[in-house]
C-alpha cells in the first residue's frame, strides 16, 4: 500500500499588525522591501478547494504560519494541522521573516509523514492528481532537467539556486551519475532528454528549478542537514532573505543527483500575475496538473489584476470546501 503523503503549505498575512510590528523590530538587518513578497491575493481558499477536488487522498495538510490564521479556515477539520514557527523551528532562529529559513526546517514539523509535498502559497493543483504523481515505491517523482549554465538575472532567487548547486554537485560522482543515467536521459522528458544526454556526458549537474510543488523525503532533509549543518544554519539565522541563503532546492538537488527519484513528464506551468488576462484564460482552461502563479505585478494595478485572476479561480472552484467555515 502507498505510504501516507502529507502536504505542507507556508502562508503569511502581511496585513497582520502583530506580524508587522515584530518585523519592524528587525527591518535594519536587510528586509526585503517589495510588497509582492507579503501582500495577499485572497486566493488561499482556492488552494484548499483545489486540494479537496483534485487530491482528496492527502493524509494531512500542515498549515505553516507565524501565528495568524484566515478567519474562514475550519480548524476542526481533522486533516488540518496548524503549525506555528515556534512548533518546529529552534528558538535561537526566531522570529524569522525569511521563507528559505523557514523551509530548511520543514522536516522538523511534528507528526509530518516521511513523504510530503511542499507548496508555496502560490502553488496550485489544477487537475486530478494521484499519489503516484508525487511518490512511487517510496521515491519522490520529479523531472531532472539539467542545464549547462545556471540561469541568472540578478534576482536573489538565482543566488539561492547556485548556493544549492554548490552543495549537491559534490555528490555527482561519475559512478552515481551513470548508475542513474536513464533517469536523466528519460523518454518522459521529451526533448529535454536530448539536452540532458549532452550535459550528463559533459559532467554538468545543475538541475533546473521547476518552481512547482516539491516532493521530498524527511530522510533526505535529515541527511543533508547532517552533512551540511554549518552551511544550512547560516540560512536559518537569516531573519530576511540574503544572497547567501540556501533553499529547498538543495534537498531536491541531492535527491536528483543521487538518483533517489522516479522520472515524470512535465505536468506543470508557471504563470505570472503581470499578464492577468492571459493568466485568467490559462486558469480557466488549464491542461496542467500543477501551476505556480508568481506575483510579478509590482508596477501594475494590483486590485485590478487580483479581480481578473480571482474571477477565473471562482469559475473553476465555485464551491466552498470542507476546509472552510460556513458564512
Amino acid at each position: 500500500m502507498q505510504e501516507a503523503i502529507d502536504f505542507v503549505i507556508t502562508w503569511v498575512d502581511g496585513e497582520d499588525p502583530i506580524w508587522q510590528e515584530e518585523k519592524a523590530k528587525y527591518s535594519d538587518v536587510g528586509s526585503d522591501k517589495r510588497k509582492s513578497r507579503f501582500r495577499d491575493w485572497d486566493q488561499l481558499r482556492f488552494w484548499f478547494r483545489a486540494v479537496e477536488k483534485f487530491a482528496p487522498w492527502v493524509n494531512k495538510i500542515h498549515f505553516v504560519t507565524f501565528g495568524h490564521l484566515p478567519k474562514w479556515l475550519d480548524l476542526s477539520n481533522p486533516k488540518i494541522n496548524v503549525v506555528k514557527h515556534e512548533d518546529f523551528i529552534p528558538k535561537e532562529f526566531l522570529p524569522v521573516f525569511n521563507s528559505t529559513a523557514i523551509e530548511v526546517h520543514l522536516h522538523r514539523i511534528p507528526n509530518l509523514s516521511s513523504q510530503f509535498v511542499y507548496f508555496c502559497d502560490d502553488f496550485y493543483l489544477m487537475r486530478p492528481c494521484k499519489p503516484k504523481d508525487f511518490f512511487k515505491k517510496g521515491k519522490p517523482v520529479d523531472i531532472a532537467k539539467i542545464v549547462a549554465i545556471p540561469p541568472h538575472n540578478n534576482e536573489m532567487y538565482y543566488y539561492h539556486l547556485y548556493n544549492d548547486y554548490s552543495l549537491y554537485r559534490q555528490y555527482a560522482t561519475k559512478k552515481k551519475v551513470f548508475k542513474s543515467f536513464f533517469k536523466y536521459v528519460n523518454f518522459r522528458y521529451g526533448l529535454t532528454a536530448f539536452s540532458n544526454l549532452f550535459n550528463v556526458l559533459t559532467k554538468n549537474t545543475y538541475f533546473y528549478s521547476l518552481h512547482l510543488p516539491i516532493a521530498l523525503l524527511k530522510d533526505t532533509m535529515d541527511k543533508v542537514w547532517e552533512m551540511h549543518g554549518d552551511t544550512l544554519e547560516k540560512t536559518a539565522r537569516s531573519k530576511f532573505r540574503q544572497i547567501t541563503d540556501n533553499s529547498l532546492e538543495a534537498f531536491r538537488g541531492y535527491q536528483l543527483v543521487t538518483g533517489n527519484f522516479c522520472p515524470r513528464n512535465k505536468k506543470g506551468i508557471v504563470l505570472n500575475t503581470r499578464e492577468a488576462k492571459y493568466t485568467k484564460t490559462v486558469i480557466e482552461n488549464c491542461k496542467y496538473k500543477l501551476m505556480c502563479l508568481s506575483d510579478n505585478s509590482q508596477d501594475c494595478d494590483f486590485e485590478e489584476h487580483k479581480m481578473i485572476i480571482n474571477e477565473a479561480f471562482e469559475k473553476i472552484f465555485p464551491q466552498r470546501s470542507m476546509f472552510e467555515l460556513e458564512d
